[in-house]
């Protein structure tokens, strides 16, 4: 696949299996560290495409896992994370997922499980972005934009002169849409895709309210 990768885990002696695994799926391996803030200066500098990280990291190290997987994101939003876990626990990984992470792997999974997750990943996160994007339309991706700025469904409805349930209306079909199930998941999605809040919000009513967000309006009155 031509990509390269950052491993962070807190066991070197894995590394070299993590490696042997990625090389397989088509990536090269640029650092391997045991400390997330390494790893972090090691994405800055490499700019790899993966992050192959274990979130449960030692209470010795000053920042935590997801931690390192929000501020790795928040330096670079092109980034795909895979969290390589030994830790099986629903919570703990719907919190990893939900901190930016693509993808979440336990450590016992088969090694053909593991490599074929690593390749998913990185195909969609190459392939499906343009598509999803593509597929909002500019009322969605407007509002998708103002929840990206942590906007809530009454702020993004008075900015845009819209009742706060067509706001919601709007976010469902973004949901369902990017396949997201929570306003986090969607809000780094928007960040990772370059849709950010206006600098500068207007303080008229818009000049048009577009059909569909009549068909909102009609449907959520109902």
């Amino acid at each position: 696949m031509e990509a390269e990768a950052v491993i962070l885990d807190p066991h070197p002696i894995l590394h070299a299996a993590i490696h042997g695994m990625l090389s397989r799926a088509g990536v090269s391996v640029v650092a391997a560290t045991t400390s997330p803030s390494r790893a972090l200066r090691m994405i800055a500098i490499h700019r790899p495409e993966l992050f192959v990280v274990e979130p449960t990291l030692p209470d010795s190290e000053v920042m935590s896992g997801i931690g390192c997987i929000e501020r790795s994101l928040s330096a670079d939003p092109s980034l795909t994370v895979i969290a390589l876990s030994g830790r099986e626990d629903r919570l703990f990984r719907q919190s990893v997922l939900s901190g930016g992470a693509a993808a979440f792997v336990h450590k016992s999974a088969s090694t053909d499980a593991i490599e074929a997750t690593i390749t998913d990943t990185l195909e969609r996160a190459r392939c499906g972005d343009g598509p999803l994007l593509s597929s909002l339309t500019p009322r969605e991706r407007e509002i998708l934009a103002f929840v990206a700025g942590r906007r809530t469904n009454a702020e993004v409805a008075q900015t845009l002169w819209l009742s706060p349930e067509t706001v919601k209306f709007h976010l469902a079909n973004v949901f369902r849409k990017l396949d997201v199930s929570s306003r986090t998941e969607a809000a780094r999605w928007a960040r990772r895709h370059g849709l950010t809040e206006p600098a500068e919000e207007g303080t008229e009513p818009p000049a048009a309210v577009t059909a569909t967000d009549q068909v909102a309006s009609m449907s959520t009155s109902r």
